[in-house]
This record gives structure tokens, C-alpha cells and sequence, in this order.
């Protein structure tokens, strides 16, 4: 144990164990709400995105209140393997490397000794998270936002992931491209497969040539976007500049595999997408476009009022968001 605070009635920890899979010692978060001595509680997994750690949603997300109310345990894993020997990108890209493990299992040096991340979310810390905390593991479902929901549904479709029902929120399917997918896809190959291929893809913000602010570009909320400037500010590491090239070329390359993959057609696991219509980072019409594919998933769209991240805007537009989430999640999660 790390660490333990009540919260809520319950108890958010912070532990850490010598992981087999990846060969590190790995730290994860768990908030456990209060509970019936003896009861077993559904899961919720949350994983989230390019440079994070268990702490980010943890200490930004205030979702003790509502697990609490509803009896869910929390799980917010790692995003990757550290600690001393564990490699991370030469040319110190954010989108690669410590902080970037992508969830998956690598295959080539000096990446494959450590970085199993698919291994250890799939197979070891659920095993433990069953074994150490009164978790029904007959009953998981699993979140995701922006890259995050991206790799929730290609986890679904390689059936790596089976939990009762999921959650996207302004999934990354498809990239926002002035040139559209196919086109966009091409110039980012041709450009990137010239020279370092970790270097910057533009100069600064979200996207390239974006005239918006960063803020606009991310949430409406003049006072959570200012709470993300102090966490900045408290922590220099969290600031992110724009992605390689690499990043950009494996994006176009993965939504394009995940959106025109035959599976999601016969895919058992019901979904709930959060599609915020004018979304400047990922591009939504994908999103709507991949949930028409699927035979059991529940497609919520927002306007005007809501930029990428659904869940940090402005109060009317997040309590609707948190809203569908409840309603869904207690219509699919089987309960007890």
C-alpha cells in the first residue's frame, strides 16, 4: 500500500506490487466505496491516455461521489512500465515510451522485456484486483475518452476485453484532417518517412494551424480549464507539446484499422458513445458512422455546447454526459 484516504464513505488507495508481466514494480489506484461486509461490487476500469498515470484521473476526476452512490469500484491503472532499466524514447517524444506504453504487449528491443502492458490490464492486475479487493469480477465494465475509448474498442474487437458493457467518450476513430482520412493518411506517411520521424508534426497547440485556444479546442469551462493550467504549473511534466510524426502515422493507421474491422458488426458487448458533434481534435461523424456498425450501442450526440472533453465541460453539458453513463451502466451491468 501507498497509500489510503477515506473518501466519500469509502476508501481511494494507491498501491504497488512487483508486476510479473512487465517485470517492474507497477502502481495503480482504487477507490473502494462503502459496502456490506461480504458484498461483492462491480468494476469499473478507466484507462487513460498518452502520458498519464494512475493519478490524473485519481487527483482531476471527481468520481468518488457517484461510485459511492452506486457501489462501483474504480480502477485506474498505469499507463506504462518505470523505474530504473525501463526504456523510454530516444529523442524524448511524449507519445512514446514512459507514460505511452499504448496497452500493448511489445514485440521487439529493448521495448519487449518491459513494456507487456495488454498482458498486465487484461490478465495480472485484474487476477489481483479479484484476489485483494471485494470485486465481482463477473461484473466489469470499461471507460474510455478520446485515445482511451479508442483502445476500449480495439481491445473489444481483438476480444482481449470482455466486460459487460463500455463507455466511449469523444473516441479518437478518426482524426479531424482538412484532407479527410484517406488523403490525410497519405501526406502524414509521405512527410513523416522523411528525416527523424519523432519530431514534432507542427509547432504548437492541439492541432495544426489552429486558431482557437487551447481551452476552446478542450472544454467551455473557464474555471476546470484553469484547475488543468494549476496542475501544470504544480507539475511541469504534464504539459504536452504536439505529436511525432510517428504518433500521427500510427493514429491514422489504427483508426483506420478499428473502424473498418468486419468484427464490429458482430460485436456481443453493449456500448454507450458520447459523440460531441463539434469536437476539433477527434472527428465525430467517424464515431457515428462506427456506431451504426455496431448491433448493440446507445449513440449520444452533442452540439455547440461541447468541445472534446465531454466530462470537464461546463456543468449542463457534464451532468447530462454523467447522466447517460448512470442510466446505461445500471441497465447493462448485471446487478447482483
Amino acid at each position: 500500500m501507498v497509500s489510503e484516504v477515506r473518501a466519500h464513505g469509502g476508501v481511494q488507495g494507491v498501491y504497488a506490487h512487483a508486476s510479473a508481466a512487465t517485470g517492474t514494480d507497477m502502481t495503480f489506484a482504487v477507490y473502494v466505496p462503502p459496502h456490506a461486509p461480504g458484498a461483492r461490487l462491480p468494476v469499473v476500469w478507466y484507462l487513460s491516455g498518452l502520458t498519464c498515470t494512475h493519478a490524473n484521473v485519481m487527483e482531476k476526476g471527481e468520481y468518488r461521489a457517484a461510485c459511492a452512490e452506486h457501489g462501483l469500484i474504480l480502477v485506474a491503472p498505469d499507463t506504462s512500465p518505470r523505474g530504473e532499466g525501463v526504456p523510454d524514447d530516444p529523442a524524448g517524444a511524449y507519445d512514446f515510451g514512459l507514460g505511452a506504453g499504448f496497452y500493448v504487449d511489445a514485440t521487439e528491443s529493448p521495448w519487449a522485456a518491459h513494456y507487456r502492458m495488454w498482458s498486465y490490464v487484461t490478465e495480472e492486475l485484474p487476477a489481483l484486483i479479484g484476489e485483494w479487493f471485494p470485486a465481482d469480477m463477473a461484473r466489469q465494465s470499461i471507460m474510455g475518452h478520446s485515445m482511451g475509448g479508442h483502445l476500449v474498442l480495439r481491445g473489444l474487437v481483438e476480444n482481449a476485453a470482455h466486460p459487460d458493457a463500455a463507455v466511449l467518450v469523444a473516441p479518437m476513430l478518426g482524426l479531424k484532417s482538412a484532407f479527410g482520412p484517406w488523403l490525410g493518411a497519405r501526406i502524414a506517411g509521405m512527410i513523416g518517412s522523411i528525416g527523424d520521424g519523432a519530431r514534432a508534426a507542427w509547432r504548437e497547440n492541439e492541432k495544426p494551424g489552429a486558431t482557437e485556444t487551447r481551452q476552446s479546442l478542450l472544454t467551455h469551462d473557464v474555471d476546470r480549464y484553469a484547475d488543468e493550467l494549476w496542475w501544470q504549473q504544480a507539475n511541469p511534466e504534464l504539459v504536452l507539446g504536439p505529436p511525432s510524426w510517428r504518433w500521427v502515422i500510427a493514429a491514422f493507421a489504427s483508426t483506420r484499422a478499428v473502424r473498418d474491422d468486419p468484427r464490429l458488426k458482430t460485436l456481443a458487448v453493449p456500448l454507450l458513445v458520447l459523440a460531441p458533434m463539434a469536437d476539433a481534435l477527434v472527428d465525430a461523424r467517424v464515431a457515428v458512422a462506427v456506431a451504426g456498425q455496431l448491433p448493440d450501442a446507445r449513440l449520444v450526440r452533442f452540439g455547440d455546447e461541447a468541445a472534446h472533453e465531454v466530462l470537464r465541460e461546463v456543468d449542463a453539458v457534464r451532468n447530462r454526459a454523467i447522466a447517460e453513463i448512470d442510466l446505461f451502466l445500471a441497465a447493462r451491468v448485471p446487478a447482483a
